[in-house]
């Protein structure tokens, strides 16, 4: 396997609080977000005071909750004091370290000394909310403590504390009273400690966050880069891209190739062109800024360029020239390890392109992702590192850039596999259909799957209807064709699966026998009036029939290996696939 770059989390242990539970029935978590919230809720501050607002790094330990497991880690990132003006009242946003993530943004009204030396915050302040307990998250005092029978991790409250205090001096605020390891030894003993953590309002269930040793130091202000982030001015052209990716994963980096489309716009002047992503699957949203020679066949980037900036972290990914490679360690059992290195070439300040016709090609790229493995890690090209450690995120190599021109075209149908339909078997439980969307015509020549959609049809061959009053977090409106594009911020609707529900079923339950899966291309062309009109084609219906061991077919298709690779490199079946980052026929599948 391919350990990761980064230093991985501390020990990992079990607790016994009340965490979000990743896998409950999704259209009911989903129904908690229009229930009506307690007055307590009213009680979080969530907008930014008024005041001189001043960022802190974070230093000191903590236990988070990621999935229901207890992490003890090192606190990191930034924080933010607003001081009011009236001299004595101070907000500290995001009071206790990661609990942010699970139940979101708030401050905590503390007070100042006269003296300026301590900031004191009461305690029992509501600084959360949990939309799937409907209940608020207040702050406490406490100390973890260790089951020796199990190696549990519980936590006791300590009322008699009803205010933390933050030593100041100069520009360093230190947390008082707390205890605990500095140093993890990667064992049960990690998690013993004592400080300010959180719990549930109503019950007083722990959910697995607490913070010790913390000192927070004024940062000092980081100019905000310059970031396109809005198409310029100037032709657009459109080009599908092929070569190679190898991105840094949850567990490790994993390789895959590059697909779909990218944009160049060209200036008027001639001489400015700017690049839409041009490292893989980082933001689709983001621009470089390039010059274009004379005679039109070198396009130069400068590097540097940013393509993403975090206001909260004060840090951003700027693209660089790169090289990848894989050291191989032999542990003392005998078991072969791989670690990737990253040589970042500094002295590098620009990227260039070939263009020759209507291919555009990055130059001085080398790799080969079909070599034997770890070969296929060897590689130079275009990537992308956080701009403050040179952490590695991302990096491109063969790239090309074929031109494509948007035209009608009847799509291929998709693909269904023997186990695409899935039904967990429970009363009020779910359904879903898995697929394959291919982004070309029933020519083989590519599509622009965004302006795709597609319908399910049922037992009865009509179009199945997508209620927004069940998929609200994905729906206005009902429909039965559904974006492909909506995939990239749906909740039940993935690139390569659908989720139904047995709740909305009623006394006949949908596709007793059969589903099917039609796919539609909507190109817009312009008249010789100057006016816009969509021009429809649709693939064949493609059924999935019960008891069968083969998918019954309009139109026979080839499903190929339908497995979805984690990115340690086990092998899944797409059935009920665990929360994580999996490769599937070429392609990151992210599951929530």
């Amino acid at each position: 396997m391919l350990v990761a770059l980064t230093a991985s989390a501390s020990a990992q242990v079990q607790f016994d609080g009340r965490t979000t539970q990743k896998h409950v029935l999704r259209n009911n978590a989903a129904a908690t977000l229009k229930k009506a919230p307690r007055h307590a809720q009213s009680d979080i501050i969530t907008d930014q005071p008024e005041g001189e607002a001043v960022r802190y790094t974070r230093g000191g330990q903590s236990l988070v909750v990621y999935d229901g497991v207890l992490y003890a880690e090192q606190q990191s990132g930034t924080t933010t004091i607003v001081y009011a003006e009236d001299g004595t009242t101070a907000y500290i946003q995001n009071l206790v370290y990661g609990m942010r993530e699970q139940f979101g943004d708030s401050w905590a009204r503390g007070t100042l000394s006269e003296d300026g030396t301590k900031l004191t915050v009461p305690l029992n302040q509501t600084v959360g909310w949990s939309y799937q307990f409907d209940a608020g998250i207040r702050l406490i005092w406490g100390k973890t403590v260790i089951n020796e029978d199990n190696n549990m991790v519980s936590f006791q409250t300590d009322e008699s504390v009803t205010e933390v205090v933050y030593a100041i001096e100069g520009n360093t605020l230190t947390l008082q009273g707390t205890s605990g390891r500095t140093e993890f030894e990667q064992n049960i003993h990690d998690f013993v400690a004592e400080g300010l953590a959180c719990c549930y309002e109503d019950d007083g269930a722990w959910p697995g966050y607490l913070e010790w040793n913390t000192v927070l130091t004024e940062k000092i202000p980081v100019p905000v880069p310059d970031i396109i982030s809005e198409q310029p001015a100037g032709l657009l052209k459109s080009y599908v891209r092929s070569g190679a990716n190898i991105y840094q994963g949850w567990d490790a980096p994993a390789i895959m190739k590059q697909t779909g489309t990218t944009d160049i716009v060209y200036d008027e002047d001639g001489e400015t062109v700017y690049l839409r992503e041009p490292v893989y699957d980082t933001n689709s949203d983001i621009w470089v800024k390039g010059a274009i020679n004379a005679d039109g066949t070198k396009i130069t980037v400068p590097l540097n360029q940013y393509l993403y900036w975090d206001e909260n972290e004060e840090r951003g990914m700027v693209i660089k020239w790169m090289s990848t490679g894989v050291e191989q360690q032999t542990d003392e059992e005998g078991n072969v390890q791989y670690t990737m290195t990253l040589t970042v070439h500094q002295g590098v300040t620009e990227a260039t392109y070939t263009i020759n016709g209507n291919t555009i090609t990055l130059d001085n790229t080398v790799g080969d992702m079909d070599a034997e493995f770890p070969n296929n890690y060897n590689a130079t090209g275009l990537g992308v590192v956080y701009d403050t450690d040179l952490v590695f995120c991302a990096m491109d190599f063969g790239t090309v850039y074929n031109e494509f021109i948007l035209q009608p075209a009847v799509p291929a149908d998709p693909i269904l596999y023997e186990d695409s339909w899935f039904d967990d078997g429970t009363e009020d439980g779910y359904n879903c259909l898995d697929f394959k969307i291919l982004p070309e015509d029933v020519d083989g020549n590519y599509i622009d799957l965004k302006y795709t959609a597609y319908s399910v049809y049922t037992d009865d061959d009509i179009p199945f209807v997508f209620e927004a009053a069940t998929y609200i977090n994905d729906l206005e409106e009902d429909v039965t064709d559904v974006p492909y594009s909506i995939y990239s911020t749906g909740y039940d609707f993935n690139d390569s699966r659908i989720y139904f529900y047995r709740t909305n079923m009623g006394d006949n339950p949908l596709f007793l026998n059969r589903i099917g899966l039609q796919v539609h291309y909507d190109v817009p062309v312009v008249g010789e009036d100057g006016e816009t009109t969509i021009v429809r084609n649709s693939s064949n219906i493609v059924y999935w029939e019960k008891g069968n061991s083969a998918v019954t077919e309009v139109k026979a298709a080839t499903a190929g290996d339908n497995a979805y690779y984690n990115l340690m490199g086990q092998k899944f079946s797409g059935n009920n696939l665990p929360a994580g980052i999996y490769i599937h026929n070429g392609r990151k599948v992210i599951v929530r």
